[in-house]
């Protein structure tokens, strides 16, 4: 009985290593879609800003 009892604690420890690994990689992906989307609004911003001063310049 112990020794299934450690089997069993330890398959379950090795799972929950499993999914802490995979939430980490998860906020990761998050993180990088956030980043891309600042970077888009900044980039259109800018455009936006630029022809905008040319308009106004003619």
């Amino acid at each position: 009985m112990k020794k299934n009892n450690k089997l069993l604690q330890n398959l379950l420890e090795n799972q929950i290593e499993e999914i802490r690994k995979q939430n980490k990689e998860k906020k990761k992906e998050r993180g990088s879609y956030i980043n891309q989307i600042v970077m888009i609004i900044i980039g259109l911003s800018i455009i936006i800003g630029l022809i905008y001063s040319f308009v106004k310049l003619f």
